[in-house]
C-alpha cells in the first residue's frame, strides 16, 4: 500500500505545480490587459481638454505623495539631528561626570595636602616641645653636674682651707711657743 501511495503523491505534486503555473499565467495576462485599458493621457491631450475631477484627483494625489515624501525626509533629518544632539548630550554628560570625578579627586588631594601640612606642623611643634624639654633636662643635668663639681670644689677648698688654717695655727703655736720660752744664755 505504501508503494502505491508514493506515486500518487508525486502525481498530486505535479498537478499542484501545473495549477500554480496556470494561475500565474492567468494573473500576468490579466495585468497586461489592465495596463492596456488604463492608458495614460499624454500631456498634450490634457492641455487640449478641460480638467475633470479625475485630473484634479491625480494632481492632489501627486502633490500629497510629494508632500508625504518631503515630510518623511524632514522627519528623518530631524530625527537624525535630535539623535545626534542626544548623543552629544550623553557624551557631554559622560565628560561632565568624568570632569566631576577628576575635580572631586583633585579636591580630595588638596584637602589631604592641607591635612598633611597641618599634621606636619603639629609634629614639628611636638618635636620642638620635646627638644625644649630635652634641653631643659640636659640643662638640669648639667646644672646638677656643675653643682656637684662646685660642691666638690667648695668641699676641697674648705678642706684645704681648714688644713691650711690648722697648719698655720700649728706653725703659729710653735712660733708663739718659741717666743714665750726663756732665752738661753
Amino acid at each position: 500500500e505504501q508503494a502505491a501511495r508514493v506515486p500518487l503523491l508525486g502525481e498530486a505534486e505535479k498537478d499542484l505545480l501545473l495549477r500554480a503555473d496556470r494561475v500565474k499565467i492567468d494573473h500576468d495576462r490579466a495585468l497586461a490587459d489592465l495596463r492596456k485599458l488604463t492608458r495614460r493621457a499624454e500631456p498634450a491631450d490634457r492641455e487640449k481638454r478641460p480638467k475633470c475631477q479625475r485630473d484634479y484627483l491625480l494632481e492632489e494625489m501627486s502633490w500629497l505623495a510629494k508632500d508625504f515624501a518631503d515630510e518623511k525626509k524632514w522627519k528623518l533629518m530631524t530625527a537624525k539631528r535630535i539623535a545626534k544632539a542626544v548623543e552629544r548630550w550623553h557624551m557631554d554628560g559622560d565628560r561632565r561626570r568624568e570632569k566631576a570625578q577628576t575635580d572631586a579627586l583633585a579636591q580630595q588631594r588638596r584637602a589631604a595636602a592641607r591635612v598633611a601640612k597641618h599634621v606636619r606642623a603639629f609634629w614639628a611643634q611636638v618635636e620642638r616641645v620635646v627638644r625644649w624639654k630635652n634641653d631643659i633636662e640636659v640643662a638640669k643635668i648639667r646644672q646638677q653636674t656643675r653643682n656637684r663639681q662646685l660642691d666638690f670644689l667648695v668641699g676641697q677648698t674648705e678642706r684645704y682651707s681648714s688644713m691650711l688654717a690648722s697648719e698655720l695655727n700649728a706653725d703659729q703655736g710653735m712660733r708663739t711657743g718659741l717666743s714665750s720660752a726663756p732665752a738661753l744664755p
